[in-house]
């Protein structure tokens, strides 16, 4: 039958709707590209001595080395430090070496258990350590400046930060952590820098801090707890610049800027990513990785695929867009499988041609927008070759070139092909809706000459004028 002239916007709008939906790359084209450093973010580099460390090859070993050497002050901010080792040699600094201890600790943790961490906090406290607790249970969330405070880090007389990827637990201080990146930073300007982050977090005057007796009056101190400071591993120290950053203040700006100045390589290792920092155009980070890697830059990921069961939601997600980008674009993506070498990938570590970002910022808005998070950008080549060949012997493990989407390629191709199919359907109904058009026009050019003829028209006439109705 002839289409409708009413039906014609709703058919054409049906039509359209599908092919977007089909292949938003035939219908909208490509959203732009970003290859330049984002202008919102200007690093303040201080000169430094640094000394890079991996986990779980160190088992943390720089941490208990640097706080060991504490003679003043240490001063501590981190998501979960549930390390007996590390908890006892801060007793003993404080009891025994006359060096005042200050810890902040997220009173939050997901999914963790913070029974032991707090008495073993308690017997630092005993000892004349002072513990804060942020974000403590009860409070109340109008007066919670961040979701979760995140970062690892160690300010030790108030000239060495010790920035770290990791929490500090007994596994990741030992031969079972995560794949993690950490960093010895001698600097009296970055030290400045972060004790005035740490000042400001830590202060009991924010409504979202109290002391850990405060929060718990009656938990029992440990007791005795014991540590060891091997000497089985040691690591170069180079000359490099520093460049503070942290969330929510700067963290994204500061990324897309460190990621837009490449010119050689980008190599990423990741924990985890949200979609909103996913997308293969735009100004999205995985957007930036695809533009330079577009012109001809060296770009590899890395991300973590193994989470507590295989049904994992993220770990789903992860396998699908590492598979995507593999299909896609000219990255080279490894997804990370559970293995011996250690549980999952924890790092949040990026290279960017001569210069490493080291510290705790996941790719995700919470993390860049409402976490308070910490991350040096080391400007040094010597420390970043020497996270690039950890990078590189983990990327050679992992990566897998015919792991792309089922397959991407062709997968790509059909969407393309289903895509014009769709624009070519617009075609066809637009090609029927004129001849339909024109049928219409003639069926009533055809019926006003009938009625013109008057009563000598013949009955055959009318009844191939009712015939030629019904086809219609």
């Amino acid at each position: 039958m002839y289409l409708k002239r009413k039906d014609i916007p709703t058919i054409l709008l049906a039509v359209l709707a599908v092919a977007v939906v089909i292949s938003p790359t035939v219908i909208c084209g490509d959203e732009g590209s970003v290859s330049s450093a984002d202008p919102s973010f200007t690093p303040t580099y201080y000169e430094a001595q640094v000394t890079p460390f991996t986990f779980p090859e160190s088992k943390g070993t720089p941490i208990l080395t640097e706080l060991s050497k504490a003679t003043s002050t240490v001063d501590i901010s981190i998501y979960y430090m549930g390390s007996e080792e590390v908890i006892a040699l801060l007793c003993d600094l404080e009891e025994s070496e006359n060096v005042d201890v200050r810890v902040l600790v997220s009173g939050n943790p997901l999914g963790v258990n913070t029974d032991n961490e707090m008495s073993m906090l308690k017997q630092l406290e005993s000892v004349g350590g002072e513990v804060n607790i942020i974000n403590y249970p009860g409070c109340d969330s109008s007066d919670k400046r961040y979701t979760y405070i995140h970062n690892k880090y160690a300010i030790i007389d108030d000239r060495t930060v010790v920035v770290t990827s990791e929490n500090w637990t007994d596994a990741n201080l030992g031969s079972k952590g995560n794949r993690g990146w950490g960093a010895v930073i001698e600097s009296t300007g970055y030290a400045t820098h972060m004790k005035g982050v740490f000042e400001g977090d830590y202060d009991v005057s924010n409504a979202d801090v109290k002391t850990l007796d405060d929060v718990y009056p009656d938990i029992v101190a440990s007791g005795d707890i014991s540590y060891t400071i091997r000497d089985d591993y040691s690591s170069p120290t180079y000359s490099a610049r520093v460049a503070p950053v942290t969330s929510p203040d700067n963290s994204k700006s500061a990324l897309k800027y460190f990621m837009g100045s490449a010119t050689s390589r980008i190599y990423v290792e990741q924990l985890d990513i949200d979609k909103n920092n996913s997308t293969l155009t735009g100004d999205s980070l995985i957007g930036i990785m695809s533009d330079k890697a577009g012109q001809g830059i060296d770009v590899k990921y890395i991300l973590n695929g193994t989470y507590e069961t295989s049904e994992d939601k993220d770990s789903k997600e992860h396998h699908a867009l590492v598979q995507t980008l593999n299909g896609n674009t000219q990255i080279k993506a490894a997804i990370y499988e559970k293995t011996k070498a250690f549980p999952q990938i924890h790092n949040k570590g990026v290279i960017v041609d001569d210069k490493v970002w080291v510290g705790s910022v996941n790719w995700t808005d919470g993390s860049f927008y409402r976490n308070r998070e910490a991350a040096a950008i080391i400007d040094s080549s010597e420390v970043t070759d020497y996270y690039a060949a950890y990078f590189n012997t983990d990327f050679d493990n992992y990566f897998n070139a015919d792991y792309s989407k089922i397959n991407a390629e062709e997968e790509h191709n059909l969407m393309y092909y289903l895509g014009a199919a769709a624009v070519a359907i617009v075609g066809i109904i637009a090609a029927a809706m004129k001849k339909s058009a024109k049928k219409a026009v003639r069926s009533a050019t055809s019926s006003s000459s009938t009625k013109k003829s008057g009563s000598g028209s013949r009955p055959s006439s009318s009844k191939k004028s009712s015939s030629s109705k019904k086809r219609k």
